[in-house]
């Protein structure tokens, strides 16, 4: 944009002049006068951002398609599967709850950093960490237009008690 400065002036007095209308303005419920402008923009200063975000995928669901909606999908249910079938309760515990175990997903897509950012206790923390940590270290990486980008995973794990 040639004129980032004028724009926010502009923008600026047009706020400003909003506010300050008078008593009359306002009791008869009438729009403020325009604020004259001190440039127009040109066609070629108008610049559209489009932002393409892809959160990384659990690899072991292969693409299988190019449509990403349908991937996201096959790769979160391959990944609440492996979740289920290898959750172990820990012996010990009486409670019920989530934990939320917090990891990166670098530009390669591999694993790394694990953190536990939410315990119910009762030695399900650990457990939820010790699981994630068996998670398969190569999955597809994040992007953002297309490049890939390190991104930080909140996995919850629900322990629930059987009765």
């Amino acid at each position: 944009m040639r004129h980032p400065i004028y724009l926010a002036l502009c923008m600026l007095l047009i706020n400003l002049h909003g506010v300050a209308q008078t008593s009359e303005q306002i009791t008869k419920n009438t729009p403020p006068d325009p604020v004259p402008c001190l440039f127009a923009l040109a066609e070629e200063d108008l610049v559209f951002i489009q932002r393409e975000e892809r959160m990384p995928l659990f690899r072991t669901c292969e693409p299988k398609s190019d449509l990403y909606a349908a991937n996201k999908k096959c790769s979160n249910e391959a990944l609440i599967a492996f979740i289920r079938d290898g959750l172990n309760y820990p012996k010990k515990a009486s409670v019920k709850g989530t934990c939320v175990v917090q990891f990166e997903i670098d530009e390669q897509g591999k694993l790394s950093k694990f953190r536990l950012v939410r315990d119910i206790g009762g030695g399900c923390g650990e457990q939820a960490l010790c699981d994630a940590k068996l998670l398969p270290r190569d999955w597809i990486p994040g992007t953002i237009n297309g490049k890939p980008v390190a991104v930080k995973y909140h996995l919850p794990f629900t322990f629930r008690l059987q009765d």
